[in-house]
């Protein structure tokens, strides 16, 4: 895992978290991780995005890792609540099923990266899904079926008090660019279009890591 010689890494009881190591005002970023993907992958966003004083916390989401449970509905929505009951954080944010999951609390400001809309894929996107999504890291009832539980079932919050960031790539899967036209009259979300990127990666984009340290910093300044 690459890192900087300004952060503090370390994981306990399945959570993974990057600690600044400069001083700054305390802000705590919850974020998750998309379906299929290890935790690493967001390290590539982390890093550069790890202001002074800030502290992300990874837990792991159910169905993922070495842990024994599935990912399901219930233990979607359960990772969500227990999560900001635990942390308390002052920002909330994830890729593609953690996006998902980061918008459904409309109290806390979001930074939310390629949700899907749907786990239906045009066939056009089948070259990126296969490189996106690999149910058989992922323990549930059948292939692909806790994903599609929870975008089934945990909804995106319309009736949002703090703000979020949405963003997505002009590349990206077609179930997640034909769903912001649903979101883009929600109050409070304001959504960016990261060109030349496609969902699987957009956490590398430089445009992407500008605009999301940006939101952070006007947290932290509030």
């Amino acid at each position: 895992m690459d890192t900087s010689p300004l952060a503090s890494v370390f994981e306990s009881d399945r959570v993974l978290t990057v600690k600044s190591t400069l001083p700054g005002k305390p802000v705590r970023v919850l974020a998750f991780n998309g379906y299929s993907h290890s935790r690493n992958r967001l390290i590539s966003l982390v890093i550069p995005c790890l202001l002074p004083g800030f502290e992300w916390v990874l837990p792991e989401l159910p169905g993922h890792g070495d842990g024994d449970t599935r990912l399901t509905l219930q233990t979607g929505a359960q990772l969500i609540e227990e999560s900001v009951l635990r942390w308390k954080p002052g920002v909330i944010c994830g890729f593609s099923l953690g996006a998902r999951l980061a918008l459904s609390r409309p109290d806390l400001p979001c930074v939310a990266i390629s949700p899907p809309f749907s786990s239906t894929f045009d066939p056009s996107d089948r070259e990126e899904v296969l490189t996106c999504l690999n149910p058989r890291r992922v323990r549930e009832s059948g292939p692909m079926m806790g994903l599609t539980e929870i975008l089934e079932g945990i909804p995106i919050a319309r009736d949002r008090s703090a703000p979020a960031l949405v963003l997505y790539g002009q590349k990206d899967l077609r179930s997640v660019r034909q769903g912001i036209a649903s979101i883009q009259d929600v109050p409070k979300i304001s959504l960016q279009r990261i060109d030349r990127s496609g969902h699987a990666d957009i956490c590398d984009a430089p445009e992407l890591i500008t605009s999301v340290r940006r939101f952070l910093k006007e947290r932290a300044c509030q």
